[in-house]
């Protein structure tokens, strides 16, 4: 046999071997307590980022698409300006063919001269005065034939719109009418 002093220093080294293989077990355990933490926090964060690079991505794509129908719009518009561009092009060159065809002078050739042309102006309007007046004054003494005013005859004299009721005091008194 085994003697005591043997025995105890076996019992002895159990407990040192149970109790190292407890200490060993407990530091592994709070190791792997540590690791898992940092590792559960770790991909906490990572799946965090991947939220927001997901939602990051949402929104890229959308301003792009953004981006893709604001340049359709664009090129429309930019067609649309050609477009109009060319026919503005297109009616100026046709207004100037035009303009160079129809020169105002050549459209302006007087018949008669300047003078001539104020002494019938003038007496257009002095025979526009003349009529107003008879036929204000027929008016207003309520003797105005509207027969003789509707009858197709341009020529018709003031006596004859008129009638008797005529007073020798309008404008032309003086002239014979």
């Amino acid at each position: 046999g085994f003697s005591a002093a043997t025995l105890q220093r076996e019992d002895t080294q159990e407990v040192i071997k149970k109790s190292m293989a407890s200490k060993i077990e407990h530091d592994l355990r709070q190791r792997y307590k540590i690791f898992v933490e940092r590792y559960e926090a770790e991909m906490n964060a990572l799946q965090q980022q991947e939220q927001e690079l997901r939602a990051g991505k949402e929104q890229i794509s959308e301003v792009l698409s953004r981006i893709e129908e604001e340049k359709k719009k664009i090129g429309e518009t930019i067609n649309l300006f050609q477009t109009k561009d060319e026919e503005l092009r297109e009616f100026l060159s046709q207004h100037e063919r035009e303009s160079e065809e129809n020169l105002v002078d050549k459209q302006i050739e007087p018949k008669t001269a300047l003078f001539k042309q104020y002494l019938n102006l003038f007496a257009e309007e002095s025979s526009l005065d003349d009529a107003i007046y008879y036929l204000a004054e027929a008016l207003r003494k309520r003797c105005y034939r509207y027969s003789s005013l509707f009858k197709e005859r341009p020529s018709a004299s003031p006596q004859e719109v008129h009638g008797p009721c005529l007073d020798e005091q309008g404008p032309g008194a003086d002239k014979q009418v």
